[in-house]
């Protein structure tokens, strides 16, 4: 191309461009200048009822309005989305032009289309006032213009939107994909046929399942399936009227679910017109084959209407199973408290309990209190739930329930009448058993763990408490009459527990106080035997016979007060006496302290024995007695040193000899200044340090005390012919003894002694019994 042929075509396209911005540009200024107040181009309409929407050689889209909720009236009967239909009524009614040509106007644009618009729409309000808008093309050069049209307005309006687009949208752009909008608490009958088949119906609030078995339905579960259906939406809409439905495997559909609502509250009617019984809305879906390769949805149908829609397949697969819809608790205690429970086994008797203003007492086989293991009972019968059902079962003498094992029958408050559960046997592995109610014609599968909550012995429901002590009691005195002696602790004005006997001494205060707080509250791990006589196997048992007294503190009385004259009645105006000084020789009174008082009570006797490691526990004399099982340690508290058992003390750097013998040996050993020598031969060397942490390891306790007299038998405890003797001379001329025996408690490596600080003869363990026995090698360096 030469250059002469390039300027030519330069100049035409220049001249074309020109052109065009003659024919649609605005060279007079119009777009620059203030725009009127009032711009509205769409006139002010109510609200509106019908939008009509159409596409010139594709379809119209006809929306129906009343109030928030709109369907679609073309090209399909269907629900809308109230948010889209508005938002588009929204843009149709509110439009404003930015500019505005008249029929004579020399500038006014030819190339609109709005002889053959994109769009025309038409919208109607509550007044049957109908407005036509006609949409053509885009201003050139400014795709966010579009020219518009009022049908009768001869006048071409310019809006600053892309209105035909904002106006194509689809049908299924407007159409509400969710498919059976109903209120799920006005459900009350619900039926699934097909692969899961069942029906539910609602009476008196409450669901029950009616076929294929009448049974008690779980209302949570119900709620959810009605929550999922009523929530169910369309993924796509297929066919709006399809010629057949086998294609979709809808002819004979893979399950059916059909809900229906009560009736609408009646209207008024004349008392003599005839009633005929409402009928409440019937909604049904049916789910048919896969629609996608992939199987993530399948073809659907609403009963009522001709449209084939795809929904999740999961949304198929949450239609829950029959078992998954009955109520898993056997027995059906809903709005009834428990206040009574009488359980008969064939093992273990019978026991009745009853609630009294919240407590539960024992009726059988003794009346008294009962423990709070009785709410467990009751907990664990209300909460028992089945694994499974067999349903009118041919033989109940397969599940050991012809005859039964057992029986329980539960007192219902609020009911005004009594439930029963039959105790059956358990399955071939142990870990299932069998129950049935009363009446039923069902057998409920149970775990055995469960099971075994209801089989426990009457005895394991008496009370386990064996003391129980006021709020703020304080234990004043304590007697326990034990194999080696009687043994009383006195609390004394001032708060401490002394030992009263078998000798007045000072206290244990750890095993003291053990003791104390292991009767203050006493109560069993479980009961083992209730019976009218003490089983022989306890009668027999060497036992601590335990007497407490305690005191509570009463409330401080009121101060006295002076009776009133009556001839000179206080009155309001009164001054007070603050306005008399005090002389200062007018002594001041203290307050008088007040007079505690106390309520004293007592508990007891009770008998403690100890079996086989662990501790038992029953009340003397009761009837019907019952027999506590507890750890051994109750017993050894019981049983253990009450009187302090610190024996000697040493104060190492006062001694100032020490004469050991043991047998036909023994070592003398003095100090002279800071040096220990032995007496017999002051040559040998000895080790001044060994001999001070000897000293210092004389800090003896006694394991026990076995004869607290000031003269003890001595020959009784081998100790007339003690095998060791540790003698002290302490400064002052005071001296220290203590005698060890050559024996002690059967087998152990305990021994016998006596002396130190105290009378009596105690008890020296095994390693105490080492720190005495030394011999010259030990403290030679």
């Amino acid at each position: 191309m030469n250059v002469k042929t390039t300027m030519v075509l330069v100049v035409l396209l220049i001249l074309g461009l020109g052109y065009l911005i003659w024919q649609y540009g605005d060279f007079s200024g119009e777009k620059d200048k203030p725009t009127p107040a009032d711009k509205r181009l769409t006139p002010k309409v109510g609200k509106v009822t019908r939008l009509a929407i159409e596409t010139p050689r594709v379809g119209k889209i006809v929306l129906a309005g009343d109030g928030d909720t709109w369907r679609l009236v073309e090209p399909v009967d269907a629900p809308a989305v109230g948010y889209e239909a508005g938002g588009t009524v929204t843009d149709v009614t509110t439009l404003e032009y930015v500019q505005k040509y008249a029929p004579d106007d020399p500038d006014r644009p030819k190339q609109t289309r709005l002889a053959d618009p994109l769009r025309i729409v038409t919208f109607t309000d509550e007044t049957d006032k109908t407005t036509t808008l006609r949409v053509g093309a885009k201003v050139p050069l400014d795709n966010r213009r579009t020219y518009v049209q009022i049908e009768g307005d001869d006048n071409i309006y310019v809006v600053d939107v892309d209105l035909a687009d904002r106006l194509g949208k689809t049908a299924s752009d407007y159409r509400d994909k969710k498919l059976l909008d109903f209120d799920t608490d006005k459900a009350v009958r619900v039926t699934v046929t097909g692969e899961k088949s069942y029906q539910l119906i609602k009476s008196d609030g409450r669901w029950a399942i009616d076929k294929p078995v009448a049974a008690r339905a779980d209302a949570s579960k119900v709620s959810g399936l009605l929550s999922d259906l009523s929530g169910l939406r369309a993924e796509k809409f297929d066919n709006d009227d399809p010629k057949e439905l086998a294609g979709y495997g809808l002819s004979e559909p893979i399950a059916t679910v059909t809900v229906e609502l009560a009736p609408a509250e009646p209207k008024t009617t004349p008392a003599d017109a005839p009633t005929q019984p409402a009928k409440g809305q019937v909604l049904s879906i049916a789910f048919g084959a896969s629609a996608d390769s992939k199987a993530e949805t399948v073809f659907a149908k609403l009963g009522d209407r001709p449209w084939v829609f795809q929904v999740k397949k999961s949304r198929l697969a949450d239609i829950p199973r029959l078992l998954d819809l009955r109520d898993k608790a056997v027995l059906d205690l809903a709005g009834g408290e428990i206040t009574g429970i009488e359980s008969t086994l064939d093992a273990e008797g019978s026991m009745k309990l009853v609630k009294e203003d919240g407590q539960w007492k024992m009726v059988k086989p003794f009346p008294g209190p009962a423990d709070a293991a009785a709410d467990d009972l009751a907990r664990a019968i209300k909460d028992l739930k089945a694994t499974e059902f067999q349903d009118s079962p041919a033989s109940l003498a397969a599940y050991k329930l012809d005859p039964p094992r057992g029986k329980i029958v539960l007192d219902l408050r609020g009911k005004g009448q009594t439930v029963s559960l039959l105790l059956g046997g358990t399955s071939a592995s142990g870990e299932m058993a069998f129950v049935q109610p009363a009446g039923a014609k069902f057998v409920a599968v149970v775990s055995a763990d469960d099971y075994s909550k209801l089989l426990k012995a009457g005895r394991e429901y008496w009370s386990r408490r064996f003391t129980d002590l006021p709020a703020g009691a304080e234990v004043t005195e304590v007697t326990l009459d034990r194999p080696d002696g009687t043994f009383t602790l006195q609390r004394d004005e001032k708060g401490d527990l002394k030992l009263t006997a078998p000798v007045a001494a000072p206290v244990d205060r750890a095993n003291a106080d053990a003791v104390v707080n292991a009767l203050t509250s006493l109560k069993a791990d479980t009961v083992a035997a209730l019976e009218q006589e003490l089983p022989k196997r306890f009668a027999q048992a060497k036992s601590i016979r335990v007497a407490l007294t305690y005191r509570v503190p009463l409330p401080p009385e009121p101060p006295a007060t002076a009776p009133a004259t009556g001839t000179a009645p206080t009155t309001a105006t009164a001054p007070t006496t603050a306005t008399a000084p005090a002389t200062a020789t007018a002594p001041a009174t203290a307050p008088a302290e007040p007079v505690v008082r106390y309520k004293t009570g007592t508990v007891g006797p009770l008998l403690v024995a100890k079996d086989n490691g662990r501790s038992f526990v029953w009340e003397r004399d009761a009837k019907p007695v019952a027999v506590g099982e507890l750890g051994g340690g109750l017993y050894d508290k019981l049983n253990a040193e009450l009187r302090q058992r610190k024996v000697l003390t040493v104060d190492a750097d006062k001694v100032a000899a020490v004469r050991l013998t043991s047998g036909n040996l023994t070592t003398e050993l003095k100090k002279i200044a800071d040096r220990w020598i032995l007496s017999e031969d002051p040559h040998v060397q000895i080790d001044a340090e060994k001999v001070s942490e000897f000293l210092k390891g004389l800090d003896i306790q006694a394991d026990r005390f076995v004869d607290y007299s000031d003269k003890p038998d001595l020959k009784r405890f081998a100790l007339d012919e003690p095998e060791t003797v540790l003698e002290l001379k302490l400064e002052g001329d005071k001296t220290a003894t203590l005698k060890l025996a050559r024996t002690g408690p059967v087998a152990t490596a305990a021994r016998y002694a006596t002396g130190g600080d105290v009378p009596g003869v105690f008890v020296l363990d095994e390693d105490t019994v080492k720190k005495v026995r030394k011999g010259l090698k030990d403290f030679k360096k």
